[in-house]
């Protein structure tokens, strides 16, 4: 295996200790990006459900106010009346029709049709010329409902004239003695309401639905699902219905038709309808890739430029590393024939070393000797100190002899002191009697 040179070193270990932590920060950032913007798209979604909701909500509330006013109008509860009793003439109907056409055309292109039904349900009197007189709506569940007194919303169904989906209400009419003399039944398009509905987008994909609480779609921008399609029955798509129609509020993960979608869903409980906003999933995280494509696109460049400027820094260490190599060996080199000559050195020192021993075993024997010698020394030296002591007694009493001699020394100097002051004056007198002698031998002479 080739011996891998410092440079290479030094750039492979560069670039493991750059790219393990921009890789581990990379991931990091990416992964949090990819949560946050889950998260942001998701409650997103859930926040446009609720305000469908709302708007749905409020919406059936002014059909139910509608529903109730009509209830109470004098010209339907007259009829009504008259119905009930079977005292209604033709006049009567057909002044209610003229009342019930009036409103539907004054709505605009809102209603399918607003309708008078008996205590029996079959319809006596509609605004859209008769269209619906003599229909039995007795099994219909908003007849069903204002027939028991309740002003209801219904099931959205396919109108039995134009074949559409309507929206139904209905309220019961109460004659004025508060008798229960039939219903009023309002059916706006469904458009009314499903159009502000399919109006709402979430990016490219994103769309709202609708389900009943059977699970069937009565809004949806694909308008071949609406009224055919259970999606409580879909794969992938039961949890999330499931919720919905508990009445929950929230966001779900789902898959409908092999597709990954994410919704956020609540309830319009007025209407026992339940709006969900649906996104595909790829396009909901389309900027956390984006990000994450970035971030890994950054880390790419930020290791080149770390690989290029590592290799600069190789280099630079490494040549000046490589010229010292180089002197090392020659070194190496030298040393290795000055280690020849210490080695033939040291064979002579072994040699010498050799006769060295011989000459140490030589003295030894001799050491051996003179231990011998110092020990006959020592005992020598033990008669010595006792005779010294002898000695040293021997001194005392000689020094106390020459105290005595010194004191007896220091009185014959005294003696001898006034001896020669004695010498002294007689050695004066002997003088003058030489010079007195001297005097008198010369005057002899004379």
């Amino acid at each position: 295996m080739k011996k891998m040179t410092l440079g290479f070193k030094l750039v492979l270990g560069g670039i493991i200790a750059v790219l393990i932590p921009l890789t581990i920060v990379g991931i990091f950032a990416s992964f949090k990006a990819s949560s946050a913007l889950e998260n942001i798209a998701l409650n997103q979604s859930t926040e446009v459900a609720k305000g469908l909701a709302n708007m749905t909500q409020l919406a059936v509330k002014e059909e139910l106010k509608i529903a109730t006013q009509l209830s109470t109008n004098d010209t339907i509860v007259d009829v009504a009346t008259k119905h009930a009793q079977s005292a209604a003439s033709s006049a009567d109907i057909e002044k209610a029709t003229a009342a019930l056409t009036s409103l539907v055309k004054s709505s605009g292109d809102e209603y399918e049709v607003i309708f008078i039904t008996g205590r029996d349900g079959k319809v006596f009197a509609d605004g859209v010329e008769g269209k619906y007189k003599g229909l039995d709506l007795s099994g219909r569940d908003y007849v069903k409902e204002a027939l028991a007194g309740k002003v209801n919303v219904g099931s959205v169904v396919k109108s039995k004239v134009s074949g559409l989906p309507i929206l139904t209400f209905g309220a019961p009419i109460y004659s004025k003695s508060k008798e229960l003399v039939g219903t009023i039944g309002t059916a706006p398009k469904i458009s009314f309401l499903t159009d502000k509905i399919d109006a709402v987008k979430l990016g490219q994909t994103g769309y709202a639905f609708v389900i009943n609480k059977e699970g069937v779609i009565v809004a949806h921008p694909k308008k071949e699902h609406i009224l055919s399609l259970n999606l409580h029955e879909q794969a992938g798509m039961k949890e999330v219905t499931g919720k919905m129609m508990a009445g929950q509020t929230g966001n779900e993960l789902y898959t409908f038709q092999g597709a990954k979608k994410v919704a956020g869903y609540a309830p319009a409980a007025q209407a026992n309808w339940f709006i969900a906003v649906a996104q595909n999933y790829d396009e909901l995280m389309a900027p956390a890739h984006s990000i994450r494509n970035f971030i890994f696109a950054a880390i790419i460049i930020f290791l080149a430029l770390t690989i290029v400027a590592v290799s600069f820094f190789a280099r630079s260490i490494s040549a000046p590393i490589k010229n010292a190599v180089d002197q090392m060996e020659e070194a190496a080199n030298q040393i290795a024939a000055a280690s020849s000559q210490v080695s033939s050195a040291s064979q002579s020192l072994a040699e010498g070393s050799s006769e060295q021993a011989s000459a140490i075993e030589e003295t030894s024997s001799s050491l051996e000797e003179m231990a011998s010698m110092t020990k006959q020394n020592a005992g020598n030296a033990v008669q010595a100190d006792s005779l010294m002591k002898e000695a040293n007694s021997v001194v005392q009493k000689a020094n106390a002899s020459m105290e005595t001699l010194t004191n007896s020394m220091k009185e014959i100097s005294a003696a001898s002191e006034e001896t020669s002051k004695i010498i002294k004056t007689i050695d004066e007198i002997a003088f003058q009697t030489n010079l007195l002698a001297l005097n008198a031998a010369v005057e002899a002479a004379r």
